[in-house]
């Protein structure tokens, strides 16, 4: 089932229930934190995974951050405020801002790298179980995601034989305008997509670039690996490394290697030189979004 919420344009009410679709709707397990100013521009965008995916591959700072599903979950509501009255009802004061907590299990690497999103402003986009993606539409077309209080990343020191957990506590900005304007879709039942974020939603991995050997000045050979795992990185090809003012021929993995080093073939490349990888957006592979750590320096004997 894919379903709207109604925009809130109306403030009729309608509430007729005996034929309604039923309500699949659960708790978030995982989200994607975006600039706090980002938008979706059309349904039909926010339903195409590769929509969502460029935006995971777009430079800091418009990139967006889809994180990993929870091992766990807690809601962090706060209490409506209100005046007590005797004679007329409560008086309604202020709604009480609406929070969540992720709690995941993830190894120590990527507990770092969920950390270097705090102190920074973020909107959210939460999805369920069911694959339902949540956000906020006021004018029948926009899709906005919620804008966050706070977003803290943060560990505790962990129970007896227990992993240690990663923790994301995130508070919402505005209660009333979720109420209003909430929006609901679902990829995962529509005939023309049919994906599901939970397995579909995967941000940008890390390659560290090493120089093993000499180098002439033709070229040579550069190491890749995963900085998460250590594995090899066994999906580049020639267009995604770069080295300035250079024209790179090929890039061949080495014969008898792990698929993680890869000859190098220039010409021209002097005596202090610089190779790295083409920034994510444009690296060829689409089963993985790439980012290098840095570009490595490498000599050219005299």
């Amino acid at each position: 089932m894919s379903y709207v919420c109604p925009t809130g344009a109306t403030r009729n009410p309608r509430t007729g229930h005996s034929i309604n679709a039923p309500n699949n709707k659960l708790n978030y397990i995982s989200g994607v934190l975006t600039p706090q100013d980002a938008t979706i521009d059309t349904q039909a965008n926010a339903l195409l995974l590769s929509y969502w995916n460029s935006k995971f591959k777009a430079a800091v700072p418009n990139r967006w951050y889809p994180l990993p599903v929870c091992s766990d979950y807690a809601a962090k509501n706060q209490e409506n405020i209100e005046i007590p009255s005797p004679y007329t009802g409560n008086k309604l004061v202020r709604l009480g801002k609406n929070g969540i907590q992720f709690i995941l299990d993830v190894n120590p690497i990527e507990s770092t790298e969920l950390m270097k999103l705090n102190g920074k402003a973020y909107s959210f986009f939460g999805y369920d179980p069911n694959g339902n993606i949540e956000g906020i539409c006021t004018d029948g077309t926009i899709l906005k995601p919620r804008k966050c209080l706070s977003v803290n990343v943060y560990v505790k020191e962990p129970e007896k034989d227990v992993p240690q957990y990663t923790y994301i506590d995130i508070i919402f900005a505005e209660t009333s305008l979720y109420n209003d304007y909430r929006r609901v879709f679902n990829p995962t039942t529509e005939a023309i997509v049919d994906w599901n974020p939970a397995d579909s939603f995967d941000g940008v991995h890390a390659v560290v670039l090493s120089v093993v050997g000499n180098w002439s000045a033709t070229g040579g050979v550069v190491r890749a690996v995963f900085e998460n795992s250590g594995e090899p990185c066994t999906v580049l090809t020639a267009p995604d490394f770069y080295i300035a003012g250079k024209t790179i021929s090929t890039a061949v993995p080495v014969v008898g290697g792990d698929g993680g080093s890869y000859t190098i073939a220039s010409t021209g490349l002097v005596t202090l030189e610089e190779i790295d990888l083409q920034p994510t957006a444009t690296i060829a592979c689409t089963t993985l979004k790439l980012e290098s750590t840095g570009g490595v320096p490498f000599t050219i004997p005299l």
